[in-house]
Parts: C-alpha cells; sequence; structure tokens
C-alpha cells in the first residue's frame, strides 16, 4: 500500500514529532501520504504529502495509519472502512499494532506484508416511544446503557430474540464486541473474548443482586433493552464513549451486528493472547 492518510493525535508535540517521522519513513519509501488542511506546518518538509478537507482524507488512499490511544482508532473506524494500523500513543492500546519506536517496520505495510483482521461492530438503534426510531453508527467496542452521575439506580430489562433475559437493578449494563471485551466491560467484571469471535458480551456494572453475572450471547442475537417499571432511576445511552440519549419509559434499544467490520492491519507476528498478557501487565 502506498497511498496512506494520516490521522494525526493534534495539540500534543509527541504526536507532531512521530508524525514527522513517520512522513520521513514513507516519503524514503516513494508513498503519497494524506493529511487535512490543519496538519498543513506538519506537511510543510515533505514533497509526497496531499492535504485534504476533513471530510475528504479517506477519499483517494488505500489505508490510514493513526497515531493515537484507543480511542482516536475507534473514531476513526466510525469514519472509514479503509484497513488501520495503529500507533499507540495511548495508556494501554489494545487495539494499537505498533509503539512509538517501532516506526521502522512500516515499510512491512508498503510492502504488503501484512495481514488484516475483520473485527465485528455493532448496529444500535433507538426506539422512542411515539418519537419513531433512529440508528447509530456502527460500534467497534461497547454500547452502554447508565445511570450517569444520578445516585438512584435504574431497572434495565434485557431481551434477546424476544425472549426475556432478565431484569437488572444495577448502576448500568454494558454490550460489547470481542474487541471492547479488554474495555469498560473488562473493568466491570466481564470476560475476555477472543476477537475472532462474533458474539456479544453482557457486563453489568455494579449489580444489586449476586447473581447477575457476565453473559455472552451468539453473533446473530438481536439483543433489546429497555427501562424497567420498577427503577427510579434515570438511564442513558452512550455508544463508543459517545452519549447518544437518555432512555425513557416507552423506549428501546436494539443492538445486533453489523454488516461493517473494522478492518485492523497487523505486521507483527504476535498474537492476541500474548498481547493481552503484556498490556494487562501495565494497567
Amino acid at each position: 500500500m502506498k497511498k496512506i492518510a494520516l490521522v494525526v493525535k493534534r495539540n500534543t508535540e509527541e504526536g507532531n514529532d512521530i508524525a514527522c517521522k513517520t512522513l520521513e519513513i514513507l516519503d524514503s519509501l516513494g508513498c503519497t501520504v494524506y493529511l487535512t488542511e490543519s496538519d498543513k506546518k506538519i506537511a510543510e518538509a515533505f514533497k509526497g504529502v496531499v492535504l485534504k478537507k476533513d471530510d475528504e482524507l479517506f477519499s483517494d488512499a488505500e489505508s490510514v495509519i493513526v497515531f493515537g490511544g484507543d480511542g482516536t482508532i475507534m473514531r476513526t473506524a466510525h469514519k472509514t472502512r479503509l484497513p488501520i494500523l495503529g500507533v499507540n500513543m495511548g495508556r494501554i492500546g489494545y487495539i494499537a499494532e505498533l509503539e512509538p519506536d517501532e516506526l521502522h517496520l512500516l515499510k512491512e505495510l508498503v510492502t504488503d506484508n501484512y495481514k488484516i483482521e475483520h473485527r465485528m461492530m455493532l448496529d444500535c438503534s433507538v426506539s422512542k416511544a411515539g418519537k419513531g426510531s433512529s440508528s447509530e453508527p456502527p460500534v467497534l467496542n461497547d454500547i452502554v446503557l447508565s445511570k450517569g452521575s444520578s445516585s438512584v439506580m435504574p431497572e434495565i430489562e434485557l431481551v434477546c430474540n424476544g425472549e426475556d433475559v432478565g431484569k437488572y437493578f444495577a448502576d448500568g449494563l454494558i454490550c460489547c464486541t470481542p474487541t471492547g471485551s479488554t474495555a469498560y466491560s473488562l473493568a466491570a467484571g466481564g470476560s475476555i473474548i477472543d476477537p475472532g469471535m462474533e458474539c456479544f458480551g453482557i457486563s453489568p456494572i455494579c449489580p444489586q443482586s449476586f447473581y447477575a453475572k457476565p453473559l455472552i450471547f451468539g453473533g446473530d442475537s438481536v439483543l433489546e433493552f429497555k427501562k424497567g417499571s420498577r427503577g427510579h432511576g434515570r438511564l442513558f445511552l452512550t455508544r463508543d464513549g459517545v452519549f447518544v440519549c437518555e432512555i425513557e419509559d416507552g423506549d428501546t434499544v436494539t443492538v445486533k451486528k453489523s454488516r461493517s467490520y473494522t478492518k485492523l492491519i497487523r505486521i507483527k507476528k504476535n498474537n492476541f493472547y500474548s498481547v493481552m498478557r503484556s498490556k494487562v501487565t501495565e494497567i
């Protein structure tokens, strides 16, 4: 791949320095690199750089290199279906492939010596009582229903394929992809799921019942979440950390496997379990 878009974590000196080092490497390999017009200062010294408007950054590229943490990679995955190579500039970086001292491995990307992992995503829609429904963009990590900053616990009803699963008095419920199983869901006591699987993980957040345990549902399941009638707390919906709306009485949140996938570029030979072992020790 020689047509590469760069997504730079802005307003950090470290991000700019690493982006410049990357441009030097890609320039020496004869690549065409796309940056946004707001990154003009970074691009001035390199002949192979093409500046694009923000909404056109990915239009001519074959792949994307993202500098940042998992959040930056997720936000990029919301915008494009191009293969993504993450360079970790966050704290843990489960999704990222390279560390800042491994930029020399970019030559493997340019010479097509890599593989691509297809990561499952989720589709989420909200049916508001008497107000119609709306769909959200595909989600890479998780969909969360929570009480927010309120001290009052809500009741959340969970339905799978039309069958009642249970009612939870809890601070919230996390519905995650396998990719998202090592994020908020893991912190809430959820299972780590091999990212090659296609399934849903459900993790209660501080449930009142000792019997409320994490659950795994098949990838073809359709899950529905509703605000229960016995809870008096407010309930809020977020997707990959982005606020969507408040869930009120009579509303239904529907979650199912998306037809879209996030494509992650893998250059190194290590597998998910070796990455997991090394990253868990950093937490």
